[in-house]
This record gives C-alpha cells, sequence and structure tokens, in this order.
C-alpha cells in the first residue's frame, strides 16, 4: 500500500487512482483471509481423517501402523501450537 504522499501523487496525475489503489488492497485483504480460511479447514479436515485412520488401524490390529500415523496426527498439533505461540 503506498504512503499517503504517494496516494496524493497518483491522484493529481490520474484522478480516480487513489480509490483503485484502496479496492484493489481491500480485494486483496479479502483473498488473503478467505485462502487463509481454506487452509485452516483443509488442514483439519487431514487431521481428522489421520486420526480416524490411526483409531481404525490400532482397532484392526495393525498397532505399528497406528502409532506411526497417530504420532504424525500428534506431531501435525505440536507443529501447529508451537507456530502458533512464535508468531
Amino acid at each position: 500500500m503506498p504512503t499517503a504522499g504517494q496516494l496524493e501523487k497518483y491522484e493529481t496525475v490520474l484522478p480516480g487512482a487513489a480509490e483503485r489503489i484502496v479496492s484493489m488492497a481491500e480485494a486483496e485483504h479479502r483473498n488473503r483471509h478467505f485462502l487463509e480460511r481454506v487452509g485452516l479447514i483443509g488442514g483439519l479436515l487431514v487431521w481428522i481423517a489421520l486420526l480416524v485412520a490411526a483409531v481404525l488401524l490400532a482397532h484392526y490390529g495393525a498397532r505399528t501402523a497406528a502409532a506411526v500415523v497417530g504420532s504424525g496426527v500428534g506431531l501435525m498439533m505440536l507443529d501447529r501450537f508451537i507456530k502458533g505461540r512464535v508468531k
């Protein structure tokens, strides 16, 4: 986003340019938030699928595979927890 002084210069050179620049920034902001939500939902669905897979593997006797998949699920949660705290 340009500074106020830069926006003023754009507006001087091309009337309406400042409004168009602000509108583009707002649209980009909305798109970014939408993509973040999609990513969060997708990650949650993958996590749930892996958790269900680990439970089913354990239920049907594949304990080693269940431990491997379950460890992956745990590491995913740990990664999200740590990254959420670091920001």
